[in-house]
């Protein structure tokens, strides 16, 4: 029995000595690549900054004949395609039509929310909707919806009418603990 327990003692001696032997390995092989590449890193950095491309002026830069002459004709080719272009295709898009007299009255200051645009609402603001006479003045603000001035309300993800406008308000998000809605507003 003395000598098993001396067996067994061996053996878990051995085994002990043999895994720190590898992970001791093992470790010595990381260290060893982590060593190459900073050392790579460090002769790429010293490259890097130690490079001082001067650039030759235009005078000094040599192109053949052969490279400026196939510049040429691809410019002219260019060209040539430039000026036969219909004249509808190279047209700027038509204008928007000029808005109401409401809504001019409404943005006249330049302060408005642009349309289709996140914004974030507090109750007791009004934001005009730039281009429309729409307004937007919240009353309160629930943990899963609002409710506007004109007394439509609208969940979160959801969407109600301005009163007297085309335009609808979206929901995004509401947080009725810090008192604010995050809205867009779309019209027509």
């Amino acid at each position: 029995m003395q000598r098993f327990l001396l067996l067994v003692t061996y053996f878990v001696g051995m085994s002990a000595l043999v895994l720190a032997g590898i992970l001791g390995y093992e470790g010595f092989r990381e260290a060893r690549r982590l060593n190459a590449e900073i050392t790579s890193l460090k002769a790429a950095i010293e490259q890097v900054a130690g490079s001082s491309t001067k650039l030759q002026p235009i005078a000094e830069q040599s192109a053949s004949e052969a490279e400026l002459i196939a510049l040429r004709n691809r410019l002219a080719i260019l060209e040539e395609a430039w000026r036969q272009q219909s004249p509808g295709s190279a047209s700027l898009p038509p204008l928007q039509p000029a808005a109401t007299a409401a809504a001019a009255a409404a943005t006249s200051d330049g302060n408005c929310i642009p349309q289709d645009i996140g914004f974030l609402a507090t109750p007791g603001e009004t934001f005009p909707i730039c281009g429309t006479a729409a307004k937007v003045t919240l009353s309160a603000i629930g943990p899963s919806d609002i409710v506007l001035d004109s007394g439509g309300t609208a969940p979160v993800g959801g969407k109600t009418g301005l009163a007297g406008s085309d335009c609808a308000v979206t929901v995004i998000s509401a947080d009725a603990a810090n008192g604010f809605a995050e809205l867009r507003v779309s019209c027509g």
